[in-house]
């Protein structure tokens, strides 16, 4: 998966950067910052590697020691313009956001930015999703983020030894044949349940028809991509960032009025948001193709690396409660993940490194302008956490858009929920009114819990 991240990179409107911004409660005294910096790039080794690609780009690319590594070439700090508030933080993300990453450096770099009279700042840090996914970068938090202010001003204990690293050729056909010989057995499992699905359906003749029904009905719910929305179909580079912090126990009453989860809650937020939206422009009715990226790793498997599935959803820009609407969204989900095809699209990129890269760019264009909404569920920090002396007050993750109109990703933080959203000005073209429509749809999608 991570071969195709990567190699997507060829065509910007592809590109699976993300960036999180951590809000602090103070500003974290410099020196101490950089020295908490260079020690995570010690216990976190991946952060001094760059990606190397085989020759011919046959295979797939490996990590490689940068001998040069800089940290000043990753890490800087900034004053945000008067009057140092909310859309100034966002406006810096966006603009870290848009910046490349030097081929010859690791793909990350974090800015410490000072929000001036207020004494609060915040670190924006923009990394290639090469690097890990969301429950890859959450494991991380959890094991080196200390959790009182006094531990987090303590000197950083001694980093592990330097890895070692073979020969960049060496791990490319090592890790070449190994994947490769993967694949069918990946792709085998996820047609197991498929196989089950069959089984099942002629185990008790009486009952044939009926399940038959049923299976024949999740496999064309799962073939069948949901129609996008034609008042978003207009595609850009650029971004708009906006972000809505939630209380995270509201959230969590509110699922549970209908039995749903916080993700349905909080794609139900969105979805009322866009169904307003195409009424305040005049459109009524349609759906709204949404794709929602699930972690598809084996039960106890612990991997930082990219193990991810997607699930597809039409849904329904009708006007409706906020309770109907959030029950709508749970019943889309959970037919989605009793699909037998659920997890096929994670095993597929197994062959990735084997696919012509202009093959690549096309699949790729093509399953990602297939969607309008890409809505993510990161499960955050349960605790408070600190860095250099700084109190994390809230996370905000701004997912890669990879051609869709809106990304939206939810993660929490202590008692507080991030929405971080990432939308396409050429898709939704008055970003302030959706962004009031969202804030509107939460009010409604949170009221439930107070009812």
């Amino acid at each position: 998966m991570e071969t195709a991240m990567w190699r997507m990179d060829s065509d910007a409107a592809l590109r699976t950067d993300v960036v999180m911004v951590w809000t602090l409660d103070r500003v974290p005294e410099w020196d101490r910052f950089l020295e908490c910096c260079a020690w995570l790039t010690r216990v976190l080794p991946r952060l001094r590697l760059r990606v190397a690609e085989p020759p011919l780009r046959i295979g797939p690319p490996v990590w490689e020691v940068d001998g040069a590594f800089d940290l000043a070439a990753h890490v800087r700090r900034v004053r945000l313009p008067a009057p140092g508030g909310r859309r100034e933080l966002l406006d810096l993300a966006e603009d870290v956001g848009a910046s490349v990453f030097d081929p010859a450096r690791p793909p990350w770099r974090a800015v410490l930015a000072e929000e001036g009279e207020t004494g609060r700042a915040a670190i924006v840090i923009k990394l290639h999703h090469v690097l890990a996914d969301g429950a890859g970068l959450r494991r991380a938090m959890l094991a080196l983020l200390p959790r009182s202010r006094r531990a987090s001003l303590r000197p950083p204990g001694p980093p592990p030894d330097a890895p070692r690293h073979a020969p960049p050729q060496q791990v490319a056909a090592r890790e070449f044949a190994c994947r490769l010989g993967a694949a069918p057995a990946q792709i085998g499992a996820a047609g197991a349940r498929l196989a089950a699905g069959l089984a099942r359906a002629s185990a008790a003749p009486a009952a044939l028809p009926a399940r038959a029904g049923r299976l024949a009905r999740a496999l064309g719910g799962a073939v069948t991509v949901p129609g996008r929305s034609p008042l978003l179909a207009g595609r850009g580079r650029d971004r708009r960032f906006d972000a809505v912090e939630l209380p995270l126990a509201d959230l969590k009453a509110a699922g549970k009025t209908v039995g749903a989860t916080v993700t349905a809650a909080f794609i139900a937020v969105l979805l009322g948001a866009f169904a307003d939206y195409h009424r305040l422009h005049g459109r009524t009715g349609g759906t709204l193709a949404i794709t929602v990226p699930v972690d598809v790793r084996s039960r106890g498997r612990a991997d930082g690396n990219n193990i991810v599935g997607g699930l597809m959803l039409g849904g329904p820009l009708t006007e409706a409660t906020a309770h109907d609407r959030l029950a709508a969204v749970d019943a889309l989900l959970r037919r989605a993940r009793r699909s037998p095809l659920a997890g096929w699209s994670a095993a597929l990129t197994s062959l990735s490194p084997v696919v012509p890269v202009p093959v690549l760019l096309r699949a790729a264009r093509w399953a990602a302008g297939a969607h309008d909404l890409t809505a993510s569920s990161v499960p955050g920090m349960p605790d408070r956490a600190y860095i250099a002396g700084a109190r994390l007050t809230s996370t905000l993750v701004f997912g890669p858009r990879a051609h869709g109109a809106c990304t939206a990703v939810l993660m929490s933080q202590d008692e507080t929920a991030g929405l971080g959203l990432n939308l396409d000005p050429a898709a939704v073209a008055d970003p302030s009114a959706f962004g009031r429509l969202v804030r509107d749809n939460a009010d409604a999608v949170l009221a439930l819990a107070r009812a």
